[in-house]
């Protein structure tokens, strides 16, 4: 608070810089409200507080709330209000827009002026402090504003921060702010379609976030308790199927997090003895990897000479990459109009119908993505077979083939082991697998 100067009036020539001047002032103050200091030491049991003085007539023209409160039927009829549900620094902040239009918003009382602008309506205040949030949102704030946001329904810093943890998911996973959220935050978490992180560093840090509520509600420390905390919503989330397996032994058996019978069905997964793994995620919620890259393998591509004529071509082709990815699948060529029955095979059979469509980044030849029902993961330095059986009519090629290419830092070699085309010779020719569909393990 400041000391009046005589005759102020006649100093500020105007009505907003006149209200700015009462700011925070006893002068003509009918209101005053108590509020605790942030980081005081507790006294006899209690904060440190300190008291705001206020006029009903400022508060009450820039919020409805305080106008209820001041000149309602229930009216507030005291010379003095606590408040227990803010601190003195943001409350101070709320009234100073309040009077002035302006703010000082850092990162320690954001939060509680954007609290304090929503209980008491203040819109405009509400923008700034999301504009705020928006504008500051990282890695390591991310969860606890978007625990904000979502309590506020404030739509788009919610949504900013879900793409901060898609995309930089590697990092604000394994964090200490993800121990501290509520089991419903780590579900919406483990059930995101897209996120870029390893599966088995998404395992290890929900078995942390487990271990963290069992130390903080005081519980038998074993895997049965994890189980039950986290529930099956989120432990049948996880793809275990999309680990290697050396990650999964070495990581998922001795937390005694799953069964034994589901264990045994991953392991039996991995060996090629069962097909489906039990706790295998669904094919629509398998690409959790996020933005898919593409290795192409010719220079030059060709319509169709005859598409009239149908047949089935058999491809197979070998592949060694330098660094280990993820395959998730691959794009063959189509013709316009046509719809292809394809089988495809790399460690495990899949077939399907597919639409051929235009090429979507120059619209001029006609393709079409075959994805698996799972990525696959291929190491690096040793080569691979992906079998595509193919039926339908004679479609787009290729020429210029590539043994060699380069994609994303990811060296590709290309080998191909046979081309059985029944239909395929010097007036009908094809060419098989035209690009790879990946991401960077």
């Amino acid at each position: 608070m400041m000391a009046m100067a005589e005759n102020w009036q006649r100093e500020i020539p105007n009505i907003k810089g006149r209200i700015g001047y009462v700011f925070n002032n006893d002068c003509l103050s009918d209101i005053e409200f108590v509020a605790s200091l942030p980081n005081s030491e507790y006294k006899g049991g209690k904060k440190a507080k300190m008291a705001i003085p206020a006029h009903k007539f400022v508060l009450a023209i820039g919020s409805v709330v305080f106008h209820r409160m001041f000149y309602g039927p229930l009216a507030e009829k005291g010379k003095s209000i606590e408040l227990q549900d803010c601190d003195y620094e943001s409350l101070l902040e709320l009234f100073r827009y309040m009077y002035t239009d302006e703010v000082r918003l850092n990162g320690s009382n954001v939060m509680q002026v954007s609290y304090l602008a929503s209980k008491y309506m203040v819109p405009s205040l509400v923008d700034k402090c999301s504009e705020y949030l928006m504008a500051n949102v990282n890695t390591s704030n991310v969860f606890s504003i978007l625990m904000h946001a979502q309590k506020f329904d404030i739509k788009d810093v919610e949504e900013l921060c879900w793409e901060i943890v898609k995309s930089e998911a590697k990092d604000v996973v394994p964090s200490d702010e993800f121990l501290t959220l509520p089991r419903s935050l780590v579900e919406d978490v483990v059930k995101m379609k897209k996120l870029y992180i390893n599966e088995v560093e998404l395992f290890k840090a929900v078995d942390r976030w487990a271990s963290a509520e069992i130390e903080k509600q005081g519980l038998i420390p074993d895997g049965k308790t994890k189980r039950q905390l986290l529930g099956d919503e989120i432990v049948k989330s996880i793809r275990f199927s999309s680990m290697s397996q050396k990650e999964f032994a070495a990581h998922v058996p001795e937390l005694n997090i799953l069964t034994m019978e589901e264990v045994s069905s991953i392991f039996q997964f991995f060996s090629g003895v069962s097909p489906k793994a039990e706790l295998k995620p669904s094919a629509e919620s398998s690409s959790r990897y996020g933005h898919f890259l593409r290795c192409c393998r010719f220079t030059k591509v060709h319509p169709p000479i005859d598409d009239s004529s149908i047949g089935e071509d058999v491809y197979s082709l070998g592949v060694t990459v330098s660094e280990p990815i993820f395959l998730h699948g691959i794009q063959l060529f189509g013709s316009e109009g046509n719809s292809y029955e394809v089988y495809t095979k790399v460690s495990e059979e899949q077939s399907g119908s597919y639409l051929s469509e235009k090429k979507a980044d120059d619209k001029r030849f006609y393709v079409f993505d075959v994805f698996f029902n799972e990525p696959f993961l291929m190491e690096r330095a040793k080569e691979y077979k992906i079998m595509a059986t193919v039926y339908g009519h004679r479609a787009w090629y290729g020429t210029g083939e590539k043994a060699f290419a380069n994609q994303d830092d990811v060296s590709f070699s290309f080998n191909n082991k046979s081309q059985a085309c029944t239909n395929c010779n010097a007036v009908n020719p094809c060419n098989d697998i035209p690009a790879l569909i990946f991401t960077i393990r």
